[in-house]
């Protein structure tokens, strides 16, 4: 109990306290070394003066990885991204906005045709199809769950039913999103 207390004491303390800290808006920010979304590049190191100093916000970069993150809009589409708080570098970027085209024209809503040899399904994390030609990931799942489409119907299925299903060479797979980077 007295270690509840402890924490409980700590968190007031620390989050209850007054500081002159620029705090993190958990709205979309401006960082001045992005100007288009062709900037976001993992590994690109941010300045720090446009980085919210207190962030609490964790977004998951990878099976058992979590970084600060901040949302951006950036030639009027929406990304997360999440860096590396004491190098400030780029480790993962996200975009679930339906805008979104990349150079192979892959979207978010699109359902493509996928063999089981093109899932690469990272542990209690995201389920992805191969590289596109301009380093996306496209996001087929989360945590073994996929949406798939069978006779013009949508449906939500385990990835190993299809990965473990003999009868099944190929599916059309919705595609929810796109990342790069992810450690």
């Amino acid at each position: 109990m007295k270690v509840f207390l402890f924490y409980i004491f700590l968190m007031i303390f620390t989050y209850g306290c007054d500081t002159k800290e620029k705090e993190f808006d958990s709205k979309t920010i401006q960082i001045s070394s992005l100007k288009n979304s062709s900037d976001l590049q993992a590994g690109k190191i941010l300045i720090s003066k446009d980085l919210p100093t207190l962030n609490a916000n964790l977004i998951l970069t990878n099976s058992s990885q979590f970084r600060p993150f901040f949302n951006i809009t950036l030639n009027n589409l929406d990304f997360t991204v999440a860096y590396d708080n004491k190098t400030l570098e780029i480790r993962y970027i996200f975009i679930d906005d339906s805008r979104f085209v990349t150079n192979d024209s892959l979207y978010v809503g699109k359902f493509v045709k996928t063999i089981k040899e093109d899932i690469h399904a990272l542990p209690g994390w995201e389920i992805r199809l191969p590289k596109t030609i301009d380093d996306w990931y496209p996001i087929i799942g989360y945590n073994e769950k996929i949406i798939t489409k069978v006779n013009n119907m949508e449906k939500t299925s385990s990835l190993s039913y299809f990965t473990h299903n003999d009868k099944l060479d190929s599916i059309f797979i919705k595609i929810i999103g796109f990342s790069r980077g992810g450690n």
